[in-house]
């Protein structure tokens, strides 16, 4: 009984911790709409074999829809840990191991050379501070898809009706002097 007091004990540690983690780094988290992901997917043409990486992954699903749906090989960022080891355990639950990589680390050291696809459901100002990252380190025929807000300085070419979600392609946005 007292081992499982202490694991008790440990795991609302770690949740608290999660959560003045979250607050301190000013990124919330919100889940993307599972019934979306296939059609945003879709609309952006991940192909089987591109580089798919989510930039604040949280439990995994986005990653888990590109790597189960369309055979995208897959890299998810995070800085909280407990969703990133919960992000983990989805992936290996899922059998996606091999398609599937969950990194522990801040979104401005996340990985985006050879990325295809970039995925990002965060504020707006972490994504005004990734447009430079996006501009420098994507190559050119790469795509973004952002799920709630816009990324400035750069051409739309898609959003759904509702404006939830916002597809760019790079090799539109070269011209981002104004924004730099």
């Amino acid at each position: 009984m007292e081992i499982i007091a202490w694991l008790l004990i440990v795991l609302l540690a770690v949740a608290a911790l999660s959560l003045v983690g979250t607050g301190i780094t000013g990124a919330c988290w919100l889940p993307t709409p599972i019934p979306e992901l296939k059609k945003i997917l879709e609309e952006a043409e991940l192909k089987p074999g591109e580089l798919f990486v989510d930039i604040g992954c949280g439990d995994g699903r986005v990653l888990i829809a590109a790597a189960s749906m369309f055979n995208a090989r897959c890299v998810g960022v995070e800085i909280d840990p407990l969703k990133a080891l919960i992000a983990r355990w989805r992936v290996k639950r899922a059998g996606l191991q091999d398609k599937v990589q969950i990194i522990r680390a801040s979104a401005m050291d996340a990985p985006l050379a050879g990325a295809d696809i970039v995925f990002v459901y965060l504020s707006h100002q972490l994504i005004d501070r990734l447009a430079p990252k996006f501009a420098q380190e994507l190559k050119p025929d790469a795509r973004i898809i952002s799920f709630g807000f816009m990324v400035r300085g750069f051409p739309l070419v898609k959003a759904d009706a509702g404006k939830k979600w916002f597809l760019y392609k790079m090799a539109l946005g070269q011209n981002l002097n104004r924004y730099l």
